[in-house]
């Protein structure tokens, strides 16, 4: 079984050994890579770890992906309805009978809308990430994860991105 962070640390590991490509912003993999002090130990200059993944899980997420919502990064990354139904953690047999009758666009609606459904099948936490009018990606972790250095890195790396796209030559 695969779950969302697991499908998607795969997805950030190969987009990392491709170099960080990314066509439309070649000058990511320069502030990514600046980012890490040696690369033969891995050492980061000003970030921990876990916080240099989460760096490049939202800079993957933002120029890869297109910054997608929850619900059509599940669909991009199982499209195979068992495997999505096994990553968000739907398993009880009454949503397996469900979606034997209707589609999953069905299901997010019941999701979102059966008040009843939802505390049945435990799926409150679930609901509130897929109703999301935004993608909410850094600001789900946890307390003592580093978010206000990781949130200032984000800033300081778009600033550096929207200069980047203000200073490029122009072809014609």
């Amino acid at each position: 079984m695969t779950y969302l962070h697991e499908a998607l640390t795969k997805k950030v590991t190969e987009w990392r050994e491709s170099n960080y490509s990314c066509q439309d912003f070649p000058s990511i993999r320069e502030i990514l890579e600046y980012a890490t002090e040696n690369t033969n130990d891995g050492m980061y200059r000003y970030l921990r770890s876990a916080q240099f993944k989460a760096l490049e899980i939202y800079w993957y997420l933002r120029l890869v992906e297109n910054t997608p919502k929850v619900p059509q990064l599940y669909e991009r990354l199982f499209p195979m309805a068992r495997e999505r139904r096994t990553a968000m953690g739907l398993t009880s047999d009454e949503i397996r009978d469900y979606l034997e009758d209707e589609s999953w666009d069905a299901l997010y609606q019941k999701i979102r809308t059966d008040n009843a459904f939802v505390r049945r099948n435990h799926l409150e936490s679930l609901r509130e990430t897929l109703t999301l009018d935004y993608p909410s990606y850094i600001l789900a972790l946890a307390m003592g994860a580093g978010k206000t250095i990781l949130m200032a890195t984000i800033v300081a790396t778009e600033f550096a991105m929207a200069q980047w796209l203000n200073f490029r030559p122009i072809t014609i």
